[in-house]
């Protein structure tokens, strides 16, 4: 990138001449631009499993949280269609299927009590709307010939063994229904829910927070460049428009544009942003990614320069340089003489 740029602090109209200042960098390589942001994500995706990990571990031994845990375990068992076998929940029906020691009527029958007493309980259903709605089931069962399974009074019509099965089939296909209204219960769904926000926003939060780490906290350390570690081993840095440093302010609303409409936006939108960022960086002449275009910053390649904070300060090194040259025509201007 080259920036010729007058900059003054004399008014417009001013007869006084303006002073010209001269920056030139190159524009950053596209190989070193990919090279530094492969290594960033590699600290973010490293970073962001130890985040993932710590989290999962703290919510596992957080109090509140295995209370809900607790509880919801109690509501599954208390319908019937759960049991607890160590510390996770399995259904009933699979556990009476697997049994081989079982008859086929056998686990018909067990499948019909376990149906049973779930609709006619009262922390699951108020009144009778429980039986209302297991009867309704019983009314459109139908063997494959369509005839009725069960009677005007909601009692198996079949008693033969050929018909076991096919009662067995009906048993099995209402427990799965059943899981349902399970599901649908307001203390067990309110209990799920919450467990489910609190696990989903920790988690994003513990992948995301990486991204803060090491592309805005990691950079601010770094006044005049505002590099990435990724930048820093390649060399490069993004400066302003006038070839000076990017402002904390500036580069502030530059890493903010890049989390929400780049980072958080490609996760929502199926890498959309992401896409026209890389897009931009290739095809535009300036090699401007999405956010380095609406803030007007230019990635450059900063070996052996000098990234000057101010126009004051580059006044300053200028002198400096001009001084040493008469003095010593061997002195070369460090980055630290302008510290």
């Amino acid at each position: 990138m080259k920036q010729k740029k007058k900059l003054s602090n004399q008014p417009s109209n001013s007869n006084v001449t303006t002073e010209v200042i001269d920056l030139d960098y190159e524009m950053a390589t596209m190989w070193k631009r990919f090279a530094a942001t492969l290594f960033d994500l590699l600290c973010v995706f490293v970073v962001g499993l130890v985040f993932l990990g710590c989290n999962f571990l703290i919510l596992k031994n957080h109090g509140g949280l295995q209370s809900m845990q607790a509880r919801r375990y109690e509501l599954a068992e208390d319908s019937g269609l759960y049991y607890n076998k160590g510390t996770e929940l399995f259904t009933t029906k699979s556990k009476i299927m697997a049994d081989e020691e079982l008859t086929t009527k056998e686990k018909k029958e067990q499948l019909s009590n376990i149906l049973y007493t779930f609709y006619t309980n009262e922390l699951f259903f108020k009144n009778d709307e429980g039986t209302l709605k297991y009867n309704d089931f019983k009314k459109e069962a139908k063997d494959k010939d369509g005839n009725l399974l069960f009677n005007s009074s909601y009692e198996e019509v079949y008693s033969s063994v050929d018909y076991q099965a096919t009662y067995l089939d009906f048993y099995s296909t209402t427990f799965d229904k059943s899981l349902g209204f399970l599901l649908n219960n307001s203390e067990y769904a309110y209990i799920n829910q919450r467990i489910i926000i609190i696990f989903t926003f920790s988690s994003v939060a513990a992948l995301l927070m990486p991204f803060i780490i090491f592309y805005y906290i990691i950079p601010m350390c770094f006044v005049r460049t505002h590099q990435t570690l990724g930048k820093l081993l390649t060399r490069i840095c993004v400066l302003n428009v006038d070839g000076l440093s990017v402002s904390p302010l500036k580069y502030t609303g530059s890493f903010l544009f890049f989390y929400i409409i780049e980072v958080i936006g490609s996760v929502a939108c199926f890498l959309i942003p992401f896409a026209v960022s890389l897009t931009m960086a290739i095809v535009l002449k300036t090699k401007q990614s999405l956010h380095d275009y609406v803030f007007n910053t230019y990635v450059v390649s900063i070996d052996k320069k000098t990234v000057y904070k101010n126009l004051n300060e580059y006044r300053i090194a200028k002198k400096l340089e001009e001084k040493a040259s008469i003095e010593n025509k061997d002195f070369k201007l460090g980055r630290n003489d302008v510290y």
